[in-house]
């Protein structure tokens, strides 16, 4: 994944590079090559979804912990009404690289899924990609007002979402411990309590998943489409067109990349929360057998 993003940035950069007027023959151009790259970048990301960001998650249905806490409410609830005393020096297991509490890493992983808003950007990407080729097939000059809304919508996505990004990779550049000191992964019996709400509070996130992976092939092929019918009628395409064009493809594969992230950790969470609710109550049953 970060070796495809740090080709999408090559690109703009080569895109960056070139004279700002508009240039004739698209294929023959430095920036039919440029775009051409662009596209063949984006497609191999929804590609890179489909075999490895995703793998786990795309036919989701429901989550680990969603489907554990159904089918065992009690033993759920029975250990979140323990005393803290009880539980704090007992060894449980944290996600590889999570320095924090899980209330905390839990708390920025929500902040980055409400402002990202990855399931909706990529449905009104996909639209608007599927437009941006329509407009071309019928030459009714469209394509740029198509663009332009959506160039701002993933860039302000980005912008409000950066320092709770910042945060959740913080959060998770720790050396794994795997096994650490209750005291340390929950603050209190509340916390425990508190972050298996807010991770089936956002459930779906990890639902969308598979969804989402479509949209980004489906907009790889739209991109695609757009490139060679522009290439094969040789138009002439503006600059800034073809900027914005680059700049949409490398921001909506960066906003995947961040939330393919996000999911990943949810998950991970999720697995790990699972496994502490069982050993805590496997531990505190044999101190009363």
């Amino acid at each position: 994944m970060q070796q495809l993003l740090a080709r999408l940035t090559y690109w703009q950069d080569e895109l960056d590079a070139l004279d700002a007027t508009a240039m004739e023959g698209m294929i023959d151009s430095g920036l039919g090559r440029i775009l051409i790259g662009i596209t063949d970048t984006f497609i191999g990301l929804g590609n890179t979804f489909k075999t490895n960001a995703f793998k786990f998650l795309k036919d989701l249905k429901r989550s680990e912990l969603k489907e554990y806490v159904e089918s065992h409410a009690l033993k759920v609830s029975s250990v979140e009404k323990l005393s803290f005393d009880q539980v704090m020096d007992m060894p449980v297991y944290a996600p590889y690289g999570m320095g924090v509490t899980y209330q905390s890493a839990t708390s920025n992983i929500a902040a980055v899924y409400d402002n990202l808003q990855a399931y909706s950007l990529s449905n009104i990407g996909l639209t608007a990609f599927t437009n941006i080729f329509k407009s071309f097939s019928r030459a009714d000059n469209k394509a740029a007002e198509q663009l332009n809304n959506l160039r701002k919508l993933v860039a302000n996505s980005i912008a409000n979402s950066s320092k709770f990004v910042d945060a959740s990779d913080v959060d998770f550049s720790g050396t794994n411990q795997n096994r650490v000191p209750f005291k340390k992964c929950y603050g209190s019996m509340a916390e425990l309590a508190v972050v298996k709400t807010t991770l089936l509070d956002y459930d779906q996130q990890l639902e969308d998943c598979g969804k989402i992976q479509v949209n980004v092939s489906q907009m790889g092929d739209a991109l695609n489409g757009t490139i060679e019918l522009i290439s094969s009628n040789e138009a002439t395409v503006d600059k800034d067109f073809v900027s914005s064009l680059g700049e949409v493809a490398m921001n909506m594969a960066k906003l995947m990349d961040v939330y393919s992230r996000m999911a990943l950790r949810h998950s991970a969470m999720e697995h790990n929360h699972v496994l502490n609710i069982n050993t805590i109550y496997q531990l505190v049953a044999s101190r009363k057998s």
